[in-house]
C-alpha cells in the first residue's frame, strides 16, 4: 500500500475526542471557580473509531471520504503503530457533574 493515503481501519479501536467549544467552556468555568488540586478529564462520551471521525469530517466538507486502509497493511512508523494499537478512552463523569459550579 505504498504511497496510499486513507482512513485507518482497525476493528475495535476507538478514541475519545472533544469539541473545541466544550473544551473552552470547561476551561472558562474552571478559571472562574478554581478548585485547587482538582483534575478534570474533558472528552466526549462517545468514543469512536478514527475512520468514523474522518467520514464525518468529509461529510461536513462535502468531499468523498478516503479509502479505508486495514491496520495490518498501513505503512506506519513504530510510534504511530503503537498509538493505533490501543484504545484511548477518557472518562468524563467528573466533568459532567460540573463540580466547579
Amino acid at each position: 500500500m505504498q504511497g496510499e493515503h486513507g482512513a485507518l481501519k482497525n476493528p475495535g479501536l476507538v478514541f475519545s475526542r472533544i469539541h473545541v467549544e466544550d473544551l473552552a467552556q470547561t476551561l472558562e468555568a474552571s478559571i472562574k471557580n478554581p478548585k485547587t488540586g482538582e483534575i478534570y478529564n474533558v472528552s466526549d462520551d462517545r468514543p469512536s473509531p478514527p475512520s468514523e471521525t474522518v467520514e464525518y469530517a468529509c461529510k461536513l466538507l462535502n468531499v468523498k471520504p478516503p479509502p479505508l486502509i486495514p491496520f495490518e497493511l498501513a505503512e506506519l512508523s513504530e510510534i504511530a503503530r503503537g498509538f493505533y494499537l490501543t484504545c484511548k478512552r477518557v472518562g468524563n463523569k467528573k466533568n459532567l457533574k460540573k463540580n466547579w459550579e
